[in-house]
């Protein structure tokens, strides 16, 4: 085993002094050392980040892989045809999922269903809007910029920026619950006994990242849409869609939906005990150059913005509904770009009636902006009644995906 030993910076460490204050009242810094350990002999050599409240970021270098599986690959879905793509600039992964201990720091509560694992566990049980307020509030303490990694980005470091399927050599036969592959690197349904486990638990990947491959569902910034037939450039994703991606597998799934090619996707306010999320650290002039620049930085911003969603057949906001909004206001009051706000309605009823309600709410979301304090002409509201696809053929979940405005950088 190798070890690589680092000085990393962090802003507080959980199993240190966590209520240290500076002067100013703000969490004081700290140097810790930190040891890469699990890693297999031969690997690459791995550059580590410290980030915020103990948190570990990996460098992955830039390059292009074959994204998706090759129609010979054992348990490959319909939806991950290969294709090319190049990732043009390095980027900083977080080296585990983020924890329990780490979303009571920065949140001051555990919404996870297993606390008994203990704050070194994943967090679950989280929804990707509320894991958009938990980067409004972190990225509010830090000097550092947080995001949820695409879902190319989030690929390619599971692949090891290769266009092998990491692991999947005895994966994806349905006939077998084992996978020894996989039960070096990750929690499944064959060896979790039904539950997550701490992070570092199995054999970090070439890159130095630990349970990339199983222990909870990882939500990723882009909506769920078909892979372009050309090559893709960068970590751009569709704008828009009815269903957040999530990849990695989970403690209660079998290895074939833990290859890295699999890809899941559920409602952005869905929450559940197997889904969590790991972080992209980066520079915040770097981000704010990337937005000014027209670059990735605004794919990336326009697709972490929260989808505000509806009670059946209401057009006001509820607690739910303002608490999102409220929590990126501070994000909003920062920027000078300008917000689409689409409304969307059910396609299952009257469509005059429903193009209305969605017009309504679509208003009640701007109303609300602007009485916070967005100037008027920010906000333009472009479509009302826009029919987006259901998630499943499950009626409710269709009605209740489509009750909603989504909010777009202009």
């Amino acid at each position: 085993m190798r070890s690589l030993s680092i000085s990393l910076v962090c802003l507080l460490l959980l199993h240190g002094c966590a209520t240290c204050k500076s002067k100013d009242g703000q969490p004081a810094l700290a140097t810790v050392e930190a040891e890469v350990g699990n890693v297999p002999a031969g690997t690459r050599e791995t550059a580590l980040r410290a980030g915020d409240f103990g948190m570990e970021f990996s460098l992955i270098p830039a390059g292009s892989f074959l994204m998706g599986s090759p129609d010979a690959e054992a348990g490959r879905e319909f939806d991950e045809r290969q294709h090319q793509v190049t990732l043009e600039k390095s980027f900083y992964l977080q080296t585990t999922e983020v924890t329990q201990g780490q979303w009571l720091a920065v949140m001051g509560d555990n919404p996870a269903t297993f606390t008994n694992c203990g704050p070194d566990c994943p967090v679950e049980r989280v929804s990707w809007n509320e894991v958009q307020q938990f980067l409004v509030r972190l990225n509010g303490l830090s000097d550092h910029h947080y995001r949820l990694p695409s879902e190319s980005e989030w690929e390619y470091a599971c692949r090891e920026g290769e266009s092998f399927s990491s692991a999947a050599a005895d994966m994806g036969d349905p006939l077998l619950l084992a996978s020894p592959s996989l039960d070096e690197l990750g929690w499944y349904v064959g060896n979790s006994q039904q539950g997550t486990h701490p992070v570092k638990g199995k054999r970090a990947n070439r890159f130095g990242l630990y349970d990339m491959q199983g222990n909870v569902w990882e939500w990723v910034g882009d909506w769920k849409n078909i892979y372009a037939f050309t090559p893709a450039s960068d970590r751009g994703g569709p704008v828009g869609g009815s269903a957040k991606v999530r990849r990695g597998g989970a403690w209660n799934v079998y290895d074939r939906l833990c290859r890295c090619s699999y890809r899941s996707n559920a409602i952005d306010d869905n929450r559940d005990a197997f889904t969590g999320f790991r972080l992209v650290l980066e520079d915040r002039e770097e981000a704010s150059a990337e937005k000014s620049e027209g670059g990735t930085g605004d794919t990336a911003a326009a697709a972490a913005l929260p989808v505000i969603h509806f009670a059946y057949d209401s057009y006001e906001l509820d607690a739910e509904a303002r608490g999102v909004l409220d929590g990126i206001l501070p994000r909003l009051l920062r920027s000078e770009s300008g917000l689409q706000i689409h409304g969307h309605a059910c396609d299952l009823g009257a469509s005059s009636y429903n193009d209305q309600l969605a017009a309504r709410r679509a208003e009640a979301v701007r109303a609300h902006l602007e009485g916070a304090g967005i100037a008027a002409g920010r906000l333009t509201v472009v479509s009302h009644g826009e029919k987006a696809p259901a998630v499943s053929n499950d009626t409710d979940g269709h009605r209740r995906q489509n009750r909603r405005v989504e909010l777009r950088w202009q």
